[in-house]
Protein backbone atom coordinates (compact mmCIF):
# COMPACT_ATOMS: atom_id res chain seq x y z
CA UNK A 1 0.00 0.00 0.00
CA UNK A 2 2.85 2.39 0.84
CA UNK A 3 4.41 1.79 -2.59
CA UNK A 4 1.13 2.60 -4.36
CA UNK A 5 0.71 5.80 -2.33
CA UNK A 6 4.30 6.85 -3.00
CA UNK A 7 3.89 6.15 -6.73
CA UNK A 8 0.70 8.23 -6.77
CA UNK A 9 2.40 11.15 -5.03
CA UNK A 10 5.40 10.95 -7.36
CA UNK A 11 3.20 10.91 -10.46
CA UNK A 12 1.21 13.82 -9.06
CA UNK A 13 4.38 15.84 -8.58
CA UNK A 14 5.57 15.15 -12.13
CA UNK A 15 2.19 15.88 -13.65
CA UNK A 16 2.18 19.22 -11.82
CA UNK A 17 5.53 20.06 -13.42
CA UNK A 18 4.45 18.80 -16.81
CA UNK A 19 1.05 20.48 -17.15
CA UNK A 20 -0.25 24.00 -16.94
CA UNK A 21 -3.83 25.12 -16.44
CA UNK A 22 -4.93 27.07 -19.50
CA UNK A 23 -8.34 28.69 -19.79
CA UNK A 24 -9.94 28.94 -23.23
CA UNK A 25 -12.63 31.64 -23.18
CA UNK A 26 -14.79 33.15 -25.92
CA UNK A 27 -17.32 36.01 -25.90
CA UNK A 28 -20.45 34.98 -27.82
CA UNK A 29 -22.13 38.40 -27.64
CA UNK A 30 -24.24 38.94 -30.77
CA UNK A 31 -24.20 35.23 -31.67
CA UNK A 32 -26.99 32.70 -31.38
CA UNK A 33 -25.44 29.83 -29.49
CA UNK A 34 -26.31 26.33 -30.71
CA UNK A 35 -29.02 25.33 -28.24
CA UNK A 36 -28.26 21.61 -28.37
CA UNK A 37 -24.51 21.41 -28.74
CA UNK A 38 -23.33 24.74 -27.29
CA UNK A 39 -19.87 26.17 -27.92
CA UNK A 40 -16.66 24.16 -28.30
CA UNK A 41 -12.96 24.63 -28.75
CA UNK A 42 -10.97 22.22 -30.89
CA UNK A 43 -7.22 22.04 -31.27
CA UNK A 44 -4.01 20.07 -31.21
CA UNK A 45 -3.90 20.13 -27.39
CA UNK A 46 -6.90 17.90 -26.67
CA UNK A 47 -5.20 14.49 -26.57
CA UNK A 48 -2.43 15.90 -24.36
CA UNK A 49 -5.10 17.28 -22.01
CA UNK A 50 -6.75 13.86 -21.86
CA UNK A 51 -10.06 15.09 -23.25
CA UNK A 52 -10.33 12.98 -26.37
CA UNK A 53 -8.91 13.28 -29.84
CA UNK A 54 -7.25 16.40 -31.23
CA UNK A 55 -9.44 18.64 -33.36
CA UNK A 56 -12.67 17.05 -32.09
CA UNK A 57 -15.09 19.87 -31.17
CA UNK A 58 -17.47 17.73 -29.10
CA UNK A 59 -14.56 16.71 -26.84
CA UNK A 60 -13.79 20.38 -26.17
CA UNK A 61 -17.22 21.56 -25.04
CA UNK A 62 -17.17 24.91 -23.21
CA UNK A 63 -19.43 25.94 -20.32
CA UNK A 64 -21.38 29.18 -20.12
CA UNK A 65 -20.14 31.44 -17.32
CA UNK A 66 -23.30 32.12 -15.30
CA UNK A 67 -25.77 34.08 -17.43
CA UNK A 68 -23.05 35.95 -19.33
CA UNK A 69 -22.17 35.61 -23.01
CA UNK A 70 -18.81 34.06 -22.12
CA UNK A 71 -18.06 30.36 -22.55
CA UNK A 72 -14.91 28.78 -21.15
CA UNK A 73 -13.07 25.71 -19.95
CA UNK A 74 -9.77 25.06 -18.20
CA UNK A 75 -7.50 22.37 -19.63
CA UNK A 76 -4.26 20.95 -18.17
CA UNK A 77 -1.77 20.89 -21.05
CA UNK A 78 2.01 20.53 -21.30
CA UNK A 79 4.06 23.72 -21.32
CA UNK A 80 6.83 24.79 -23.71
CA UNK A 81 4.74 24.08 -26.80
CA UNK A 82 2.78 25.93 -29.48
CA UNK A 83 -0.89 24.99 -29.64
CA UNK A 84 -3.39 25.72 -32.38
CA UNK A 85 -7.14 25.96 -31.85
CA UNK A 86 -10.47 27.32 -33.07
CA UNK A 87 -13.78 28.06 -31.38
CA UNK A 88 -16.89 26.46 -32.88
CA UNK A 89 -20.54 27.32 -32.31
CA UNK A 90 -21.82 23.74 -32.23
CA UNK A 91 -19.68 20.63 -32.35
CA UNK A 92 -18.83 19.69 -35.92
CA UNK A 93 -16.64 20.99 -38.73
CA UNK A 94 -19.05 20.78 -41.64
CA UNK A 95 -21.03 23.91 -40.76
CA UNK A 96 -24.34 22.07 -40.92
CA UNK A 97 -27.26 22.68 -38.57
CA UNK A 98 -26.22 26.28 -38.02
CA UNK A 99 -22.76 25.39 -36.67
CA UNK A 100 -20.35 28.23 -37.21
CA UNK A 101 -16.61 27.73 -37.33
CA UNK A 102 -14.71 30.75 -36.13
CA UNK A 103 -13.30 33.08 -38.77
CA UNK A 104 -10.00 34.06 -37.16
CA UNK A 105 -8.78 37.60 -37.97
CA UNK A 106 -5.72 37.43 -40.28
CA UNK A 107 -3.19 38.98 -37.87
CA UNK A 108 -4.10 36.38 -35.20
CA UNK A 109 -3.81 33.39 -37.51
CA UNK A 110 -0.98 30.93 -37.22
CA UNK A 111 -0.76 31.23 -41.00
CA UNK A 112 -0.09 34.99 -40.96
CA UNK A 113 3.36 35.86 -42.28
CA UNK A 114 4.22 37.46 -38.91
CA UNK A 115 3.50 34.14 -37.17
CA UNK A 116 5.31 31.78 -39.53
CA UNK A 117 2.58 29.24 -40.17
CA UNK A 118 0.39 28.00 -42.98
CA UNK A 119 -3.21 27.85 -41.76
CA UNK A 120 -6.00 29.99 -40.35
CA UNK A 121 -6.06 28.70 -36.75
CA UNK A 122 -5.58 30.68 -33.57
CA UNK A 123 -2.38 29.82 -31.73
CA UNK A 124 -0.69 30.26 -28.39
CA UNK A 125 2.73 29.41 -27.01
CA UNK A 126 2.46 28.04 -23.49
CA UNK A 127 5.84 29.09 -22.18
CA UNK A 128 6.31 27.50 -18.77
CA UNK A 129 4.65 25.91 -15.79
CA UNK A 130 5.56 28.86 -13.52
CA UNK A 131 2.09 30.44 -13.55
CA UNK A 132 -1.28 29.22 -14.71
CA UNK A 133 -3.06 31.17 -17.42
Amino acid sequence: MKKILLLSLTLGMFSGIYAKKVKFRVDMTGQTVDGTRGVSVAGNFQSKAGTGNDWTPGDGALTQEGTSNFYSRVFDIPANSVYEFKFINGNDWNGSNGNIIENVPAILQKGHSNNGGSNDNRWSFIDSTANDT
